[in-house]
């Protein structure tokens, strides 16, 4: 199962016997053990049984995330009555990068669509900031001490309130099949079902702007900064500066970004419908957006 994900498209399935050797990697990792229950390094021989029972147990469950055809994270469950217990393991090379949280997320959808536990939980050390973190984010939260642990729980379906720090968010370049020139997006939110919202925050270097395009359900840019441009095809071009809102009614042919000698960054709001939130067209000629603006 295929999700998008702050412009990353990651791919979720079920461990198989090509994963032993990664996971006995990861188990290892000198990081992995300090925050383990057991510290010391896992043997060869004894992590191969481990991981041929766990490929045969009705009752545990290990979902592998791929990224770019390279495994870059684990999420295991394990279920006892209505409980399923829940573990997260990332490579060691991709911490850091924001995947933990929605990894976490889309594994925990993926697993109670099909085994539907009363109650999943966690046991995660007090001075594991990095995976208390995941779980917060997820909507978990503390109940109790376990031996230790802090034990942490979340009903499935429950709806908890989410914080995106910065520091998570992962800038992308525009792909050149859609945009003109330098442009760098961030994602800010992509709203679960019900809604669907999505916003980003499109940093235009000076020159740069957007193919024609359309909307199924409309758009709103808001400028933060700089001086842009923006135009529905055959009305005039329009100026537009920090402070500014923009509203692109829905299907209507348009384009946005950078004025010719000045950057400009601009949030990106709109809606999708049935799965689609934009419909690329034709690249702006450099003739078009060498067109005057009017009235500004």
């Amino acid at each position: 199962m295929a999700r998008h994900c702050r412009g990353m498209t990651f791919l979720l399935r079920s461990a198989d016997t090509t994963d032993c050797e990664v996971l006995f990697r990861w188990r290892n990792d000198p990081a992995t053990r300090a925050q383990s229950i057991v510290t010391s390094p896992v043997p060869w021989e004894e992590h191969v049984a481990w991981f041929e029972a766990t490929l045969a147990r009705s009752d545990r469950h290990i979902l592998m995330a791929e990224l770019g055809g390279r495994a870059v994270g684990m999420v295991r469950f394990d279920l006892e009555g209505d409980v399923a217990t829940v573990s997260i393991n990332l490579d060691p090379s991709q911490r850091g990068r924001g995947l933990g949280k929605p990894i976490l997320s889309e594994a925990i959808a993926n697993y109670t669509s099909k085994i539907n536990p009363e109650l999943l939980r966690a046991l995660v050390r007090p001075d594991n900031h990095a995976s208390l973190r995941i779980f917060w984010a997820c909507g978990f939260t503390v109940q109790t001490t376990v031996d230790g642990l802090l034990e942490l729980t979340l009903s499935p379906g429950e709806k908890a309130m989410e914080i995106v720090r910065g520091t998570e968010r992962i800038a992308r370049m525009g792909p050149e099949a859609y945009f003109v020139g330098s442009v760098t997006i961030t994602d800010i939110v992509s709203a679960p079902e019900p809604a669907r919202l999505r916003a980003l925050n499109v940093r235009f270097q000076s020159g740069a702007r957007t193919n024609w395009h359309t909307h199924p359900l409309g758009q709103t840019l808001f400028v933060t900064e700089g001086v842009g441009r923006v135009q529905s095809r055959g009305g005039p071009m329009r100026m537009i500066r920090a402070g500014d809102t923009v509203w692109i009614p829905p299907g209507e042919e348009h384009w946005h970004g950078a004025a010719p000698d000045h950057p400009m960054t601009h949030i990106a709001m709109q809606e999708s419908l049935e799965g689609s939130e934009v419909t690329w067209l034709d690249p702006v000629s450099d003739v078009d957006y060498g067109v005057s603006p009017v009235g500004d």
